[in-house]
C-alpha cells in the first residue's frame, strides 16, 4: 500500500494491523472492514467513478509518504527515539 501511495494511486484496503495508520478515509483512500463486499464494491464505484478524487487521493496519499515513510524521515525519527532512549 505504501509503494501505491508513492505511485499517487488511491487505495482500498481493510482495517486491519497497520493500515489505518496510513490509508486516511476520505483523503488518500478508503477502509473496508474485512469481509464487507458491499463496501468494497461502494468504494471502488465511488473512485473509479470520479478522476478528479483520483487525483486528489493521489496526491495526498504521495505527500504522507514523503513526510512519513521516505528512508530519511524514517531515519531521521529512528535517530529521535534512539538518542532519546540514550538521554534518559
Amino acid at each position: 500500500l505504501i509503494e501505491a501511495l508513492a505511485y499517487k494511486l488511491p487505495v482500498i484496503a481493510t482495517r486491519i494491523g497497520a493500515i489505518p495508520d496510513f490509508v486516511i478515509p476520505g483523503e488518500n483512500g478508503y477502509l473496508i472492514m474485512p469481509g464487507d463486499i458491499q463496501g468494497i464494491a461502494e468504494a471502488l464505484i465511488d473512485i473509479l467513478s470520479d478522476p478528479a478524487k483520483c487525483v486528489r487521493f493521489g496526491e495526498a496519499g504521495y505527500d504522507l509518504v514523503q513526510t512519513r515513510y521516505t528512508w530519511e524521515s524514517v531515519g531521521a525519527r529512528m535517530r529521535q527515539e534512539i538518542l532519546s532512549a540514550l538521554m534518559e
